[in-house]
């Protein structure tokens, strides 16, 4: 089995749904989130946790068939609550849209794996967005959003 340092073909998945899979804490403790199949089925992308700061990620572009990581892509800095793993490849292969978390509402934003600045592609006031991706034609999103409950009950002696 191929190695890629902090990523595993176990968490990549080289089956039909891999974007569909959960990765958890790989072999080497880096941990690695959802893995969308580029357009063209050459790469991965995978949220992963910056080893070097606290509440940072990145994405890591990665050969499909394994290897190294040929990129990464430092996000914005995110709260803790933040949700970095929804990620998709826009439909054209040359950026990864992710949600941002840092406005007063939750936005769709894509960046560009070449390295330029990210585009803005919703403008929410409010609300979370729990999924999203590009529709096949590319020209639309469809995503789900709504408002995030995060009230907490204890009960006691249920019988």
């Amino acid at each position: 089995m191929d190695r890629v340092p902090g990523i595993t073909r176990r968490q990549v998945g080289r089956v039909e749904n891999a974007e569909r899979r959960r990765g958890s804490n790989s072999d080497d403790g880096q941990a690695v989130y959802r893995a969308p199949i580029s357009p063209d089925g050459k790469t991965v992308a995978c949220a992963s946790p910056d080893e070097k700061a606290v509440f940072k990620w990145q994405i890591a572009i990665v050969p499909f068939d394994g290897g190294t990581v040929t990129r990464f892509i430092d996000l914005p800095d995110l709260p803790a609550t933040a949700n970095p793993q929804v990620i998709a490849w826009a439909p054209d292969g040359r950026s990864i849209a992710h949600v941002d978390v840092s406005g007063v509402g939750q936005n769709i934003f894509a960046q560009p794996i070449d390295g330029g600045p990210r585009k803005q592609l919703t403008n929410f006031k409010t609300n979370s967005i729990a999924a999203f991706n590009f529709t096949r034609d590319g020209k639309q999103l469809i995503l789900g959003r709504g408002p995030l409950s995060q009230d907490v009950v204890l009960i006691k002696d249920f019988r």
